[in-house]
């Protein structure tokens, strides 16, 4: 199907527009979600980078409120186990996106789909994204022929 829809886009919409027509809306919604996603995902850049220009005198702060709660002796160990959290869950969360880009990658070119390297830098960069079209893909699938009550592989050649 993609190869059809990107040899001749106007044919594809005419022959498929009744399957189009019934599932705009839930594109829609997912694109909006999408726009949503990265909204918010800038609004989180702008916050880190206030966070990061504050971040010694924030930190030294914080440094003396945890001296103050826990004791001069327990406070800066604390300090350095919450700073060590903190950054190995951030490697984590990146790692763990690099990984899903990875995989999504290989079965994007397991499955013929053209463009699979910048769909999955889109993985990659649009988390949240992927998981809607990975959700819609298990309840509807233009492959599969429509419906389907659970995620499965298609049986026909696209």
């Amino acid at each position: 199907m993609w190869s059809e829809a990107a040899a001749n886009l106007p044919v594809f919409v005419h022959k498929h527009s009744d399957v189009l027509r019934k599932h705009t809306g839930t594109v829609l919604s997912l694109a909006a979600g999408g726009a949503a996603a990265t909204l918010v995902f800038f609004a989180a850049i702008v916050v880190a980078g206030a966070m990061m220009a504050y971040a010694r005198s924030g930190g030294r702060a914080i440094g003396r409120i945890v001296v103050r709660l826990t004791g001069p002796e327990r406070g800066p160990r604390l300090l350095r186990l919450s700073v060590a959290t903190v950054r190995s869950v951030a490697a984590g969360v990146v790692g763990v996106a690099l990984i899903q880009a990875i995989l999504l990658g290989m079965g994007f070119l397991f499955a013929g789909l053209p463009g699979a390297g910048i769909l999955a830098l889109v993985v990659l960069f649009l988390p949240s994204c992927s998981c809607r079209w990975w959700w819609s893909r298990c309840r509807w699938s233009p492959y599969c022929g429509g419906a389907t009550t659970r995620c499965r592989p298609c049986s026909r050649s696209c």
